[in-house]
C-alpha cells in the first residue's frame, strides 16, 4: 500500500536562527507555537497528477496538481496564510522525492518543507521530517489474462497476490 503525503517539514526547523523580521508564529489546534521563517518555502517537483510546475517561471499559475491544492486550501483554512506573503512555491527540478527530501532535511536546506507524491517510508520516517497525515492510500495492481483455457477475460491483481500462480500452466 502507498501512502502518500503532501508535506513534510524538517523538525530542525524550529531551531533555526531566523532574523525576528524574517520569521512567522504558528498556532496549532493543540496549543504548540512553532516559529516559522517568512515566507515559508514549499518545495515541489514534477510528479503528475500530484504536482506540476515550471522551473522558468516561479509565477503562482504554475504550480498545479492535487498535492498544491491541498496545500493552498489548508494553508488558508487553517493557518490564515497568503500565497506569495507567508509562504511561495519553489518548482526543483529532479526525478526523485528524495533529492527534495534532501533539500528539506538539513536546517539550513533551501527549502522548509515539500509536498509531491511522496510514499512514507520507514527509513523516510527516521530521516528527521515530520510528515502530514496521508491523504491518498492506494496499491500497485497488474492487469493480466486470465485463465488462458477457460476465459478469453482480464483480471486484476493486487501486488500482494503470488503472481507466479497466475502464469503457471496447469497439468
Amino acid at each position: 500500500m502507498l501512502s502518500i503525503a503532501f508535506l513534510a517539514v524538517s523538525v530542525a526547523q524550529e531551531t533555526t536562527t531566523q532574523e525576528p523580521s524574517k520569521t512567522q508564529t504558528v498556532s496549532l489546534p493543540n496549543g504548540e507555537e512553532y516559529e516559522l521563517p517568512k515566507p515559508f518555502i514549499v518545495c515541489t517537483t514534477n510528479i503528475a497528477p500530484m504536482s506540476s510546475c515550471s522551473t522558468t517561471t516561479n509565477s503562482t499559475e504554475s504550480f498545479k496538481g492535487l498535492s498544491i491544492q491541498v496545500f493552498r486550501e489548508t494553508a488558508k483554512d487553517a493557518l490564515d496564510w497568503n500565497e506569495g506573503d507567508e509562504y511561495k512555491f519553489a518548482c526543483v527540478e529532479t526525478s526523485t522525492t528524495d533529492t527534495l527530501l534532501e533539500r528539506v532535511v538539513p536546517a539550513d536546506g533551501d527549502c522548509d518543507a515539500f509536498i509531491a507524491s511522496t510514499t512514507i517510508t520507514h527509513e523516510r520516517q527516521r530521516s528527521g521530517v515530520v510528515w502530514a497525515t496521508s491523504y491518498y492510500d492506494g496499491s500497485i495492481g497488474v492487469v493480466v489474462k486470465a485463465d488462458y483455457k477457460t476465459s478469453n477475460g482480464w483480471g486484476w491483481v493486487l501486488a500482494s497476490t503470488d503472481v507466479r500462480s497466475l502464469f503457471a500452466r496447469p497439468d
